[in-house]
This record gives structure tokens, C-alpha cells and sequence, in this order.
């Protein structure tokens, strides 16, 4: 018996893989950035002493 869709086969063979092209399109830069994390510039100083934090810390984690 003959398979009933014989182009099926060959419909397969038809797509390949499409060439990578070096460089990239402008309209998707923004989409191959890699900007990493936000870094502030200027980090707030800390409040108090560090035995004043600790106790704030156990204070507030009970």
C-alpha cells in the first residue's frame, strides 16, 4: 500500500537552517544589550553603630 501523502517526505527536506549573518539589525539592539544590574553612585551612609544594628536586627527578626 502506498503512503497517501507523498510529498510529505520531500515537504521535510524543503527548510534548512538559515544562515546566521554576522553583525546585527539596529531595530533589535536594544534587545541584545547586556546593561547588568543597577549600581547606584552614591550608597547612603550607615545608621548607627554596628552593635546599634545588631540589636535593631534581633529586635526586628523576633
Amino acid at each position: 500500500m502506498q503512503d497517501p501523502r507523498p510529498h510529505a517526505v520531500q515537504g521535510e527536506k524543503e527548510f534548512s537552517i538559515q544562515p546566521i549573518k554576522e553583525g546585527f539589525d539596529a531595530k533589535f539592539a536594544a534587545h541584545q544589550a547586556h546593561p547588568g544590574p543597577v549600581v547606584p553612585k552614591s550608597m547612603p551612609p550607615q545608621e548607627g553603630s554596628e552593635e546599634e544594628r545588631q540589636a535593631r536586627k534581633e529586635e526586628l527578626n523576633k
